[in-house]
């Protein structure tokens, strides 16, 4: 009996030929799966979906790599990897050196580096490792781990993590919380030390650096953790709480890292610095790119005017508690001076705990700020929190002529403002933005765009944007006619763009109406897009 080779079809009927029928052939083949699963980089990207947690049973996917690593030579390496490289406790460490305890410690900890090699990324409480596994001992425990974050809850036994620190790491996140125990803080600064001195000894190749101490007292002028930092030649980015960092070398200290380029120093409300008399850097910083601070105003002025001038491009400064209005000058011109000739990037946050205030207990961001910030050539900005009436169409078309290159602006409101002021921001701010800024992408502001005018005000809008898209976050603004606003935003910017209300603060607030009215202008805008 001859064999013959059954006929493929496209759609329409007609005869497709040998070639697609050896191409489906192949493709249909069992090999073709094989030689997938062969494929290291798409087999990685399959099993990465089985790390993902799932709604109804977050292990499933873990049960699901252990189950193939069990079953497949083949790929049972790149599985172990997969199931072992990012960890959240320490858990499956302790579960699995429990499961070895008939073998000597030097054989139990050989078969647990057959696992915990594949390791790159743990969190660990301190307080719940047993002792065994924290000796330093070679080879280490986890001998390719590179992102380890150590944390200590309050009233945890503080337990050293130096055995934790290998070559290999490139971050380091210690998060502390302190239940104000001298004992237990005397043991978290010997951990601490420890831990540091491993640090140096080990990891040049460290990027990431953070370290968190709530509760926690000023660290002791013998301890200087900036001078610890300086050999660390290869850090990146460090984030501390003022209570590791602060003494009075800690900026000329800190200028002198060669590659740092992201510096964050945030104060926790219950340290108390004292009398901490900083020195200025008249230098260094030459990585430095993003810089951010947090506290209170004094603090943040002094740690600014120690500062040297240096070629920072984003800077964040968040002010807790009432700022008076002269703080909030200082701190701005401090910014101007030390980083105006580099800075695009710039987020003001006065107070950073607004939630957490009275609206009438704190000075919301003051207009006396802008003639300082329109000196900056800024792409990015973002400002909280300004009263609602702050914001007008002057002050909109005056920062529109100094920022021709923005393209965020956040300019967030300190409340819903249930009958705008007559000096609140109308869509003719929106329009100044359109008109002179071409490379905008995101607006945050409160408007009044009251009235059915807005239709016959569209025909004057003179933009020669391209049109591209553009985000509209409205906040809480009051829309009484979405039809006649609908045309002037397209008229604005060349088309439909993307906005969006504070739909949650303005139903706490009873404004039903204009929730109403904000789905009415969403859906026009909505439809003319599709």
């Amino acid at each position: 009996m001859s064999s013959r080779t059954p006929t493929m079809r496209d759609d329409s009927g007609e005869a497709l030929g040998m070639d697609a029928y050896r191409v489906e052939s192949k493709l249909n083949h069992p090999s073709a799966c094989f030689a997938v699963l062969a494929c290291d980089e798409l087999l990685r990207n399959i099993l990465l979906h089985l790390t993902e947690p799932l709604v109804d049973d977050p292990d499933e996917g873990q049960q699901a790599l252990a189950s193939l690593a069990l079953v497949c030579k083949t790929i049972s390496p790149l599985t172990l990897a997969t199931l072992w490289e990012r960890l959240d406790s320490i858990n499956p460490i302790i579960a699995l050196w429990e499961s070895l305890d008939t073998y000597d410690v030097p054989t139990r900890r050989a078969r647990m580096i057959h696992y915990t090699r594949y390791i790159r990324d743990i969190e660990v409480d301190s307080g719940t490792v047993p002792s065994s596994l924290l000796a330093d001992a070679a080879p280490p425990l986890i001998p390719n781990l590179r992102h380890l974050r150590w944390v200590v809850p309050s009233r945890a036994a503080i337990q050293p993590f130096s055995a934790l620190i290998v070559p290999s790491l490139t971050e380091v996140r210690v998060d502390v919380t302190s239940d104000a125990s001298p004992a237990q803080d005397a043991d978290f600064l010997a951990t601490l030390l420890d831990g540091m001195g491993a640090i140096n000894r080990r990891c040049a190749l460290l990027r990431t650096m953070e370290i968190s101490w709530v509760n926690g007292p000023l660290l002791p002028p013998s301890f200087s953790l900036p001078k610890m930092l300086s050999s660390l030649i290869s850090l990146r980015s460090l984030s501390a709480s003022t209570n590791t960092i602060a003494s009075r070398q800690t900026l000329p200290d800190l200028s002198t890292l060669p590659a740092l380029r992201s510096l964050h120093i945030c104060h926790l409300s219950e340290t108390h610095l004292g009398d901490v008399d900083l020195v200025a850097a008249n230098s260094g910083f030459e990585a430095l790119q993003s810089f951010s601070l947090e506290g209170p105003p004094l603090l943040v002025h002094d740690i600014l005017e120690c500062m040297p001038r240096c070629g920072v491009q984003q800077c964040t400064v968040a002010l807790h508690g009432n700022t008076p209005e002269r703080y909030q000058r200082l701190v701005v011109e401090d910014i101007a001076r030390k980083f105006g000739t580099s800075l695009g990037t710039l987020s003001l946050s006065f107070p950073s705990d607004a939630y957490s205030l009275d609206p009438g207990a704190y000075t919301p961001l003051s207009l006396s700020v802008f003639p300082t910030l329109r000196t900056l050539n800024l792409v990015d900005v973002r400002l909280t929190w300004l009263a609602p009436g702050d914001v007008s169409d002057a002050l909109c078309e005056e920062l529109a002529a100094s920022w021709p290159r923005l393209r965020v602006l956040h300019l967030r409101p300190n409340g819903v403002s249930l009958d705008p002021p007559p000096s609140m921001a109308t869509l003719r701010g929106l329009r100044h933005f359109a008109e002179r800024c071409p490379d905008l992408e995101e607006v945050a502001v409160q408007l009044n765009a009251s009235g059915e005018h807005w239709k016959d005000e569209a025909g004057r809008v003179a933009t020669n944007r391209v049109a591209r898209p553009v985000s509209l976050d409205l906040t809480t603004s009051l829309v009484t006619h979405p039809e006649a606003v609908a045309v002037y935003l397209k008229r604005c910017f060349q088309g439909p763009p993307v906005v969006r209300f504070n739909r949650v603060e303005a139903r706490m607030c009873g404004q039903g109406g204009r929730v109403a009215a904000w789905d009415r202008l969403w859906a026009l805008l909505s439809d003319d897009a599709a």
